[in-house]
């Protein structure tokens, strides 16, 4: 398929692309924004077009005038937005010279037949402040519904560690990173709330989650990567810190559902298992559609010079029930946990728990191996108290 406009033309990618590729992918502004690491050679370019950009959904950008050059790439995929499954999405990137056509581009992107297009600008990747404050500047609400911020774990960046195979020092630094996330969502929204007071604009994190090193005799290219319950543990802290930005953070997109990274699910022929993060997302569900509240903890770091606290919690609330989510991120220590409640008359509680050692995982020889089970709490004078065990994740709620 080749399609034609009067500045552009989008044609399938080819392996000759590769060297125009890595000229633009290289940059180190580009791919973290879009969710990828820069590109390290040419060879590697034109790898990732025979693995990837050779799907027959993805198309090379190229400007008419230049031919012989692809300046980025476009895809049409089905969203799997629980409001719009099936319905497709636009993901595109361009060549850092090129951006300043994005306003041109978005003014070509118009509503038709009744839907409504929900612009989002290529954002930040991590701690790059000053592209949020540059965004921000420029940005109008009228023509931009969302900035996109993107976040990965990795504990030891840019080297790649195993996803099951990690000591104590490890797991804590993992820890403290996931936590980081806070400090990165705090700052950017203070950036945002300077130029949009009123918040019109939404922060979008386009991809978080655990990045490992590849399973041994995987495609590297692939990204599959086993899933333990230290990576259970980060789920649980990165979506209670979006529950606790939940009046700025309008999405927040795992990397990714199925076989890579930090799948929910992994499969291998015709079987499939639900990974520790699948569970962890099962006790958080019941966070939907209601209004965060404000949740105060009393915590400590768990280790010495490392911002890793023991607790990680957020709640909400509907007409009916209040739910809190529970992570105690210590591999050792039990957490006795007191809660007191106010503005909301509790007389009942019912309580979830994921828990197990931290380098445990769901394989296709044992799937059940991590798994939900029944917990216990108790409700007095609207104190909530219940004890978690080390490493595990917690979900009550309260009626």
């Amino acid at each position: 398929m080749m399609l034609t406009t009067e500045r552009l033309v989008l044609r399938p990618w080819q392996e000759e692309d590769a060297e125009s590729l890595y000229r633009y992918a290289c940059n180190g502004q580009v791919g973290p924004a879009a969710g990828w690491k820069p590109h390290e050679s040419v060879e590697e370019s034109r790898r990732i077009i025979r693995t990837v950009l050779s799907q027959p959904d993805t198309l090379a950008v190229l400007l008419r005038e230049r031919p012989e050059e692809t300046i980025g790439s476009v895809g049409v995929f089905p969203t799997d937005a629980p409001d719009a499954a099936g319905e497709p999405e636009i993901g595109y990137w361009i060549g850092r010279p090129f951006w300043d056509v994005y306003k041109r581009y978005q003014t070509f992107c118009r509503n038709y037949s009744g839907n409504r297009l929900y612009r989002i600008a290529c954002g930040s990747s991590s701690a790059d402040y000053n592209w949020t404050e540059v965004m921000m500047k420029n940005l109008d609400s009228n023509n931009v519904d969302a900035i996109d911020l993107h976040y990965y774990t990795m504990p030891v960046w840019p080297e790649m560690e195993s996803a099951t195979d990690f000591d104590d020092e490890l797991y804590y630094k993992t820890i403290a990173a996931a936590n980081f996330s806070d400090e990165l969502i705090t700052r950017h929204s203070e950036i945002m709330n300077r130029y949009d007071p009123e918040k019109k604009i939404g922060l979008v994190i386009g991809e978080w989650g655990c990045w490992h090193k590849v399973e041994e005799g995987t495609n590297p290219g692939f990204l599959y990567q086993q899933n333990t319950m230290r990576d259970a543990i980060v789920a649980a802290i990165e979506l209670n810190v979006f529950n606790r930005h939940s009046d700025r953070v309008v999405m927040a997109n795992l990397a990714q559902a199925v076989n890579v990274l930090q799948s929910v699910i992994l499969t291998e022929g015709d079987k499939m298992i639900k990974t520790p993060t699948y569970h962890v997302f099962d006790l958080f569900k019941t966070h939907q559609n209601n209004e965060a509240v404000y949740c105060y903890t009393q915590n400590e770091n768990m280790s010495e010079g490392k911002n890793a606290p023991m607790i990680s919690v957020s709640a909400s609330v509907n007409e009916k029930s209040m739910t809190v989510t529970v992570a105690n991120c210590s591999l050792t220590e039990e957490a006795a946990v007191e809660c007191s409640i106010f503005g909301f008359k509790a007389s009942s509680v019912s309580c979830r728990i994921l828990t197990n050692e931290a380098h445990s995982y769901n394989d296709f020889d044992c799937p059940d191996r991590v798994s939900i089970t029944e917990h216990t709490a108790v409700i007095k004078d609207n104190v909530l108290k219940l004890n978690i065990p080390p490493c595990a994740v917690v979900e009550c709620v309260v009626d």
